[in-house]
């Protein structure tokens, strides 16, 4: 599975299509589904997308040391799984973006891809910039408590 890098903003025409960004359709092509898997982020209020393998993983990462009738379980796969929605890229790298998605992200014309490694957000560009800018907040006290590179390396 590929990384989701950088930003991208992209039109949305009337019906909720939206050109997937070309970078992030080649992150995708690997996956065993043409296309990608969105649901609604809890907080903030905006869209994570991510390969159909993505969410096969979360799914078994809940499931593993947990009952899978375990209220934790249960709140997250309803929230995430349940809600989740398969897009099929269209012959044009595009997909359409449901009407309740899309409200709920409050994207209209114009939709706001960033990567964030193996998924990535789409979001209402003006809405994008606060939060943007208080995650710049965060890093600067957060930088200093993520393991160094070496740590994750593999022998």
């Amino acid at each position: 599975m590929g990384l989701f890098l950088s930003n991208f903003e992209c039109k949305v025409d009337r019906t909720g299509r939206v050109s997937v960004p070309k970078p992030f359709r080649n992150a995708l092509a690997p996956s065993s589904f043409d296309g990608l898997v969105l649901y609604q982020s809890e907080d903030p209020a905006c869209l994570e997308g991510a390969s159909y393998e993505f969410l096969e993983n979360l799914a078994d990462s809940l499931y593993s040391d947990k009952s899978p009738f375990d209220p934790s379980v249960m709140s997250v796969a309803t929230t995430i799984l349940a809600e989740a929605q398969q897009l099929t890229f269209d012959p044009e790298g595009r997909v359409r973006m449901s009407d309740d998605f899309r409200d709920y992200a409050n994207i209209k014309d114009k939709a706001l891809f960033f990567g964030l490694g193996k998924k990535f957000m789409i979001w209402n560009p003006e809405a994008y910039q606060a939060y943007r800018q208080s995650q710049r907040e965060s890093a600067r006290r957060d930088l200093l408590n993520v393991p160094s590179l070496d740590a994750g390396k593999r022998s």
